[in-house]
């Protein structure tokens, strides 16, 4: 009984040090992970604070200012010294040629950029990415801003890593100028046409495009009468398939899914000269889309007839108006 005993208590004494020797090597592991994650967090959301709301500045033998974009010319002049905020006055509200200017700027020596952040120091060495994107992009479904122009405004530094410790931050803001980001085109008859790069000129009346769901601006401006006649209007079609015409009531804008006639009427009001933005209330494109089971990313065919009528069209499909001002998201990656 007493060598039972014995025996019984060896065992549990060894079941007790084996554990406790497990758990000491890995408790230490534990806390460096999140001591690792937690240090991540804090160098992305400090490179946010940084780039959305601080102006940035640049200083030589010749004078200081916060225009440091305008002086990277002198970048490797060892008496100049500058970094690179965004922000244009005020926190979240930011310059577009500064964006500009710090996507070329990284994508052309990105270990300076890193130094003049504070991401590569004696201590520390943390790479990143840097990215502005729509207010409904997803990190599974990005969508990158793009200018009037169709480029990509900033998407720089490293790939980002598809495994390992990756810290994401994001924050809504606001970039100026907005018309650099969104394309006002001429559509209207009393003139030479200047079209969205994704449509086609058919003709006097009418045009088509293919846009893509959701879209983010589409708002007409009505200047007034293209000639004298008095028979004006403007008829918008979309549809998962080919339009043969869109045509609209006289005097009338009118907005259907599918043709007219064979088509539903989402919209009509009388033809004024005014802005129509179709991207909002109950004229809006996106809400007649998605009820047609339209996802993220689908094609849509839009088809425009217009009739006797000077127009301008302010659109985008990556850049939301909030309040007359572009809006979007910075989203940063640190690792």
């Amino acid at each position: 009984m007493e060598g039972k005993l014995s025996l019984d208590l060896l065992m549990g004494l060894s079941i007790f040090f084996f554990t406790f020797i497990f758990i000491a090597h890995f408790l230490p592991g534990v806390f460096a992970d999140v001591r690792n994650e937690i240090s991540l967090m804090h160098e992305a959301y400090r490179l946010g604070v940084v780039l959305a709301e601080m102006d940035g500045f640049w200083r030589d033998q010749s004078g200081n200012g916060t225009n440091w974009h305008e002086k990277l010319a002198s970048k490797d002049n060892p008496d100049f010294k500058f970094f690179p905020g965004l922000a244009k006055g005020e926190a979240d509200h930011l310059s577009y040629d500064k964006i500009r200017a710090f996507d070329n700027l990284t994508k052309q020596n990105y270990d300076l950029v890193r130094e003049v952040l504070g991401l590569k120091t004696f201590d520390r060495d943390y790479h990143f990415n840097v990215s502005l994107e729509s207010l409904d992009s997803t990190p599974y479904s990005p969508v990158l801003i793009k200018n009037r122009n169709g480029t990509v405004v900033l998407q720089s530094g490293m790939p980002i890593p598809i495994s390992g410790y990756v810290a994401r931050y994001e924050r809504f803001i606001w970039i100026d100028p907005y018309y650099e980001l969104v394309g006002a085109y001429y559509i209207g008859t009393a003139g030479s046409r200047d079209l969205p790069r994704e449509c086609v000129n058919i003709g006097n009346e009418e045009f088509e495009c293919e846009i893509t769901y959701p879209v983010k601006l589409f708002r007409i401006n009505v200047i007034g009468k293209a000639g004298a006649a008095e028979v004006w209007w403007i008829g918008i079609c979309f549809s998962n398939e080919s339009i043969p015409s869109c045509n609209a009531d006289v005097n009338k804008i009118q907005l259907y899914f599918g043709g007219p006639g064979e088509g539903e009427l989402i919209f009509s009001n009388n033809l004024e000269r005014k802005s129509y933005d179709l991207t909002k209330n109950i004229s809006n494109i996106n809400n007649m889309l998605k009820d047609r089971g339209f996802k993220i990313g689908d094609k849509a065919t839009m088809r425009i007839g217009i009739k006797n009528t000077d127009a301008t069209l302010d659109f985008s499909d990556t850049v939301s108006l909030i309040a007359g001002k572009a809006a979007a998201k910075i989203v940063i990656h640190v690792w």
